[in-house]
C-alpha cells in the first residue's frame, strides 16, 4: 500500500487537515506588521487561540534581530545583541508553531494573525494581546543543553559533536526517547587540484565546528557555529556560517559559504558525498522520488535507488520515519544531487561503529558553476511523530509554498 501511494501522481493531502499538514512549521512574523502599540516590552505580549469556543494563551518567542538583520543570540562564546533588547522592535520576529493556531474568535482588543495554507487556503488564527495574565506556561517544544550539546525535542533528540551530529533518537509513544540510531554524519571529498598533478580527498574530521552563540526558546532553539575547513595547499579556506534552527519535530540547517576563489579553476572532478551513518537500522525501508520504498539496513543487499537523481529521501522503520530534504541557492543550480544508499560492513573511519549499516544521503557533483562569492546549502529533516503515505508529499509540497499571514488590529 505505501508503494502504491507514493507512486501515485495526485497528491495525497489534498484532504488532510491544516495540522496534520503544515502543523510542523514555525511562523514568523515581523515587529512592523503589527500596531505601534504592540511594539512594546516582550513581557507584556501574550498569545493566544481559540479552540472548542474556549480562549487559551499558546507558547511563542520574539526572536530579536539587530540593525543588520542578523538574529541576536545571547549566549556562547559570540553572543549578539539588539540595540534595545526585550523590545519588540520593527525587525524582530513574533514566532510560533503552526500547530497552535485555533479558529477566529471575537477577541476585542487585539491584533488578530491569521494564517494561510496556499495549497488548500484554509485558514487558522491567533491573537495577540497586551498585559493580559496566562495560566502556567504549557511544556516547552524543544530546548537546548549547551553543557552536553544536546537538543531535546518533542519527536527526537539530537546530539552534535565537535565535528558532526553523532547520536539521533525518536521519541516513542510513551514519550521516551528510544535507542541511538545514528553512527555519525560523515562527509567524504575527492578532487584534483593543480591541473589534475594532485587528488585531494577530505572528510568530517577536516571541518571543526565552532559555536559561536546560541538562543532557547519554546518554540525554537537557534545555534550559529562557524565551520573550519582544513583545505592545504596553500588555499584559502572558505568561511562557513551555519544557523541551525531546532523545533519540535524538525531541525534545518542552512549553511552559508562565502568562497574566496572560483571552483572551477581551483578542483577538477570534485565529488562530495554527504551522508547518515545508521548503527544497525532493523527492518527498515528508504523511498524517493517516486520510487517504492526498499529494504535497506546491512543485512540487506545496497537498494535499488541508489544513485537516483533526487533532492530528498525519506527512511521508516519501527522507531519512527523521517524525511531529509536538500535545498540550495540559485548560484548552484547546476549541481547534481543524486541519492547515496549503501549497505556495507567495511570500515569506513571515522567512525564509532565499523561500516555503513546503512549509509543514507547524497553524491553532489558538477560543481563548476559554484564561483567565487557567496552561495547556501540547506538541509531540512522532519522526524513524523505520526507517519501516514503521502505525509512525505505534503512536507516537501510545504517547503516551496510558504504559509501565508495576514495581520489586523481588532479594537476595543
Amino acid at each position: 500500500m505505501l508503494a502504491a501511494l507514493l507512486l501515485l501522481g495526485v497528491p495525497q493531502f489534498a484532504f488532510a487537515t491544516f495540522e496534520s499538514v503544515r502543523g510542523w512549521e514555525v511562523v514568523t512574523i515581523e515587529g512592523r506588521e503589527f500596531p505601534a502599540a504592540f511594539r512594546v516590552a516582550v513581557g507584556r505580549l501574550t498569545l493566544w487561540r481559540m479552540t472548542g469556543g474556549t480562549l487559551a494563551p499558546v507558547p511563542f518567542q520574539v526572536d530579536e534581530r539587530d540593525a543588520s538583520g542578523q538574529l541576536a543570540l545571547p549566549n556562547g562564546p559570540e553572543p549578539s545583541q539588539d540595540e534595545s533588547p526585550g523590545v519588540f522592535d520593527d525587525n524582530d520576529l513574533l514566532v510560533f508553531a503552526a500547530r497552535d493556531l485555533g479558529e477566529r474568535a471575537p477577541v476585542t482588543n487585539a491584533v488578530e494573525i491569521q494564517v494561510t495554507d496556499p495549497l488548500t487556503g484554509e485558514s487558522r488564527w491567533a491573537y495577540l494581546r497586551l498585559d493580559v495574565a496566562t495560566p502556567a506556561c504549557t511544556p516547552e517544544d524543544v530546548e537546548y543543553d549547551a553543557g552536553a550539546r544536546l537538543v531535546r525535542a518533542r519527536a527526537y533528540s539530537l546530539t552534535l559533536g565537535t565535528h558532526v551530529p553523532t547520536a539521533f533518537r525518536f521519541m516513542d509513544g510513551h514519550r521516551v526517547y528510544g535507542r541511538n540510531l545514528l553512527d555519525r554524519l560523515k562527509v567524504r571529498v575527492t578532487a584534483h587540484v593543480f591541473w589534475g598533478l594532485l587528488q585531494f580527498h577530505r572528510n568530517e574530521d577536516d571541518v571543526t565546528t565552532e559555536l559561536l552563540a546560541w538562543k532557547g526558546g519554546p518554540v525554537r532553539v537557534i545555534q550559529r557555529s562557524q565551520l573550519k575547513v582544513r583545505l592545504g595547499y596553500g588555499l584559502s579556506p572558505p568561511k562557513i556560517v551555519a544557523e541551525d534552527f531546532y523545533t519540535a519535530d524538525t531541525f534545518e540547517s542552512p549553511i552559508i559559504v562565502r568562497l574566496p576563489f572560483d571552483l572551477r579553476y581551483v578542483f577538477g572532478d570534485l565529488t562530495v558525498r554527504i551522508f547518515l551513518d545508521f548503527d544497525g537500522l532493523r527492518d527498515s525501508r528508504i523511498f524517493a522520488n517516486g520510487q517504492p520504498p526498499e529494504p535497506i539496513g546491512c543485512d540487506h543487499p545496497a537498494p535499488g535507488v541508489n544513485g537516483i537523481a533526487t533532492n530528498w529521501f525519506g527512511v521508516t522503520g519501527p522507531e519512527g520515519t523521517f524525511v531529509h530534504a536538500l535545498r540550495v541557492s540559485p548560484t548552484l543550480r547546476t549541481l547534481r544531487s543524486a541519492l547515496y544508499a549503501v549497505a556495507d560492513r567495511s570500515p569506513d573511519p571515522p567512525e564509532r561503529v565499523p561500516g555503513n549499516c546503512p549509509g543514507v544521503g547524497y553524491t553532489l557533483t558538477q560543481w563548476g558553476g559554484m564561483s567565487r562569492g557567496t552561495h547556501q546549502i540547506s538541509m531540512v529533516i522532519r522526524a513524523f511523530e505520526h507517519f501516514v503515505p503521502g505525509d512525505e508529499r505534503a512536507f516537501l509540497a510545504s517547503l516551496d509554498n510558504a504559509l501565508l499571514t495576514t495581520v489586523r488590529a481588532i479594537p476595543k
